[in-house]
């Protein structure tokens, strides 16, 4: 399971070209990314970077999904994995109890039990379908 920008920066070439900064063929930045570049500082993977990747390099966001990544959000551990056609997320607190259970598919998340912090919707709409 993938939980650092390390193990990313790894596997993506993307990445290692891109190094965090706004450019003419990237319109965007992570601060994150950056910081890893320029002073060696690891930080968890946050789903600006997944919604990142997933726009810029899908190969690395496929075989995140398909081994697992763990972004932590506002507190809670979220857990994404390829499960059939659809992704599935568990929530955790941060006192490392289950919080809830979704299956995302590219047009709908279902609740396998209930998630009570909707600021995780945020998190789930990132791994539906393409992104406008």
């Amino acid at each position: 399971m993938f939980k650092m920008i390390s193990e990313v920066v790894k596997i993506s070439p993307f990445l290692n070209e891109w190094k965090g900064k706004n450019s003419s063929k990237v319109i965007t930045s992570n601060a994150k990314v950056q910081a890893y570049f320029s002073q060696g500082k690891d930080s968890p993977i946050n789903v600006v970077l997944i919604k990142q990747l997933k726009q810029y390099d899908k190969p690395t966001y496929e075989q995140l999904i398909k081994k697992g990544v763990m972004i932590e959000y506002q507190g809670m551990n979220m857990i994404f994995t390829k499960e059939g056609s659809a992704i599935r997320g568990t929530v955790y607190a941060g006192n490392g109890v289950k919080a809830g259970e979704v299956l995302i598919t590219d047009d709908e998340i279902t609740e396998e039990s209930k998630v009570t912090n909707y600021d995780a919707y945020r998190v789930f709409q990132s791994f539906m379908g393409e992104d406008d």
